[in-house]
């Protein structure tokens, strides 16, 4: 009965718990540095930066291990993650995505701190040893379901 009980109590815990990160962004701030870095390294010398004006909404289901980008609020894609690391707050998901300028895959990494406001995107890019990094003027919405 004990091992029913318990059996039980881990099921519907993990089933009635989930949690979606909204990001919508109108600004993004686009930088990139020469090398394999990390994005702190890239945002404190960068080679170049620009700044792009968008409608974005990237949704991070961290139950069902998905992102979804929005642009001008139409669906771009879903995409599920290859791996999620958990570190109080913060959250780093990888995905496997296809570069919108060449079609090659890259290996992408949000990181994600829920109590700083903080939503990094990253990619390395290989044929042009870059690494770079994309950081947004956002508003984030953190529904625990």
């Amino acid at each position: 009965m004990k091992k029913t009980l318990l059996i039980l109590s881990l099921i519907l815990t993990s089933s009635s718990y989930s949690q979606v990160i909204s990001v919508n962004s109108n600004k993004t701030y686009m930088t990139q540095k020469h090398g394999k870095l990390g994005y702190l390294e890239v945002l404190k010398n960068p080679d170049s930066t620009s700044t792009e004006n968008n409608d974005l909404k990237y949704v991070l289901d961290i139950n069902k291990r998905t992102s979804t980008v929005y642009m001008d609020g139409i669906k771009i894609n879903t995409l599920k993650f290859n791996t999620i690391e958990k570190n109080g707050n913060q959250y780093v998901i990888t995905i496997k995505d296809k570069n919108i300028y060449d079609g090659t895959i890259l290996m992408t990494k949000f990181t994600v701190d829920t109590s700083k406001n903080l939503f990094v995107y990253q990619w390395y890019d290989d044929y042009y040893d870059l690494t770079i990094v994309q950081t947004f003027n956002q508003k984030m919405a953190v529904t625990d379901l």
